[in-house]
């Protein structure tokens, strides 16, 4: 399998590494705090129920810093995902930034412990296919919910906000799954691989998206606050229209076709039995 990436040679990582296009890819959509006109909010557009979701949003973007330690940790020796994980730590934190200074508009305080238990995160997978797929998944969630906030609010900053923060995770979904594929490509056990981000799939899309990641408990969250009903996932796509995707998107990670919650299982299983079989040929 060839393409930006999957030819990776560690003797020439400008020319061959996936942070490069990604990196100039950023630098073309790149938003800048500078541009949100912050003075202009329209406070009489804004509910209290749309405050406390703002808040809620802002808070889950914390995790971002010690989801990249632990990325730093899984990855040790990767110079190309570690590179780009740089840029993505960048982009994530502006996320919660521009959140809390919309808020900050409206009288809303934040202290030191809100910034801190916010970056509170539960350990992650030791697997790195587990760990790419369940962030392109996450993304996909997140990318979702601040599209449809964007659809609900009428506060013309605000809806500004979101957009730039949806098309943000909608392409670092694409940019966890171009690594994934890489990984996927140039492993010595590809079916295994396949496998472990298929289990990630199958884990969320059975359990309603009840997982301890930090995009699945801002989902369980987010459904106790209302309207968010209008938000999350009716605002953006329902959550029926979103798993499809996600399973298409793993599917595509996998070369398979995954349509549906069984889909996924019954390829799973495929996998499973492929995983088995690599491992006794080694």
């Amino acid at each position: 399998m060839r393409g930006p990436g999957l030819d990776f040679d560690p003797d020439n990582i400008v020319g061959t590494a996936l942070y490069y296009p990604f990196f100039d890819e950023a630098e073309k959509v790149r938003w800048k705090m500078s541009d949100i006109p912050f003075g202009e909010i329209e406070r009489d557009r804004v509910s209290a129920a749309e405050l406390r979701i703002v808040r809620e949003l802002a808070y889950s973007e914390m995790t971002t810093f010690n989801a990249t330690r632990q990325f730093f940790d899984l990855f040790e020796g990767d110079p190309d995902i570690t590179q780009w994980l740089t840029v993505w730590l960048y982009e994530e934190s502006k996320h919660g930034h521009s959140m809390m200074r919309w808020l900050a508009e409206f009288g809303e305080v934040f202290d030191k412990d809100y910034v801190l238990s916010g970056r509170e995160a539960f350990p992650m997978l030791d697997s790195q296919a587990k760990m790419l797929a369940t962030n392109v998944m996450s993304e996909m969630v997140v990318s979702n919910a601040y599209f449809g906030l964007s659809k609900f609010t009428e506060e013309p900053v605000l809806r500004l906000i979101a957009r730039n923060l949806a098309a943000d995770e909608a392409r670092h979904a694409a940019q966890f799954f171009s690594y994934c594929k890489k990984l996927i490509a140039v492993s010595p056990d590809p079916a295994r691989k396949k496998l472990d981000a298929v289990e990630m799939l199958a884990f969320w899309v059975m359990n309603d998206m009840q997982v301890k990641h930090p995009a699945g408990i801002l989902y369980q969250q987010l459904k106790g606050l209302l309207p968010v009903h209008q938000i999350m996932p009716q605002g953006g796509e329902r959550r029926d229209e979103l798993e499809v995707r996600m399973c298409a998107m793993i599917g595509n990670l996998v070369d398979e076709t995954i349509a549906t919650k069984q889909q996924a299982i019954d390829i799973m299983f495929k996998l499973r039995k492929a995983a088995e079989l690599e491992a006794r040929e080694e």
